[in-house]
This record gives C-alpha cells, structure tokens and sequence, in this order.
C-alpha cells in the first residue's frame, strides 16, 4: 500500500511597523478574507507564516491610514514588507479643545 501525505509549500512575510522613526507595537496584521493575522511587537516587527500564492495583506491601527499590500508569495520565500504608518490627522494639524459650552433645552410642557 502507498501512502502519499501532501504539504502545503510555506512563506513567509515579515517586516517593522513605524508612524515614522518610531515602531509601533500592536497594530494588527491580517490576511483579507481569511482568520489569519498577528500583531506587532514592542520593536513594531511582526511575521506571518503563509502558504504560497497570492494575498492581500492589511495592516491596521486605530488612529492611522489603514494599508492593504498585495503580494505573491512562491514557496519558501521569505519577504520582507516594512510599514509607514500614516495619522489620519496630521498631529501639526490637530487644534486642542480648551473651551466647551453645552445647552440644555427643556421641552415646552403640553398645553
């Protein structure tokens, strides 16, 4: 009797995660339309192993520009895709609240 036992052929994607000169840790790292991901680690680099073919990676942080990254991956690679993370506001841009008036309206009573 022959048995024959078939792998999938791996690869991997690894790279840093920065806003910058800074890494990031925690953002998250996921593969589009699957239940893979991680996150990355306190220096920003994260690292995902994979099955050869093509994928779209995303890459996400509250607060920033999310990114979608599309690769093909043959078996054994090892690619190395390193993030800039973009603010959605600008910090130069952001305006800090120093003044807030609220009003209360009371609804007229029925007559």
């Amino acid at each position: 009797m022959l048995s024959t036992v078939s792998f999938a052929q791996k690869a991997t994607v690894k790279g840093k995660i920065t806003d910058g000169d800074e890494p990031m840790d925690f953002v998250t790292v996921f593969v589009y339309e699957s239940q893979i991901g991680t996150t990355s680690d306190a220096d920003g680099n994260y690292e995902l192993e994979l099955d050869a073919g093509e994928h779209i990676l995303q890459i996400s942080y509250v607060g920033f520009m999310s990114i979608s990254r599309k690769s093909t991956l043959t078996e054994r690679q090892v690619l190395t895709l390193n993030i800039d993370l973009t603010p959605r506001t600008p910090i130069s841009r952001m305006r800090s609240l120093t003044e807030a008036s609220i009003t209360f309206m009371m609804p007229s009573p029925p007559t």
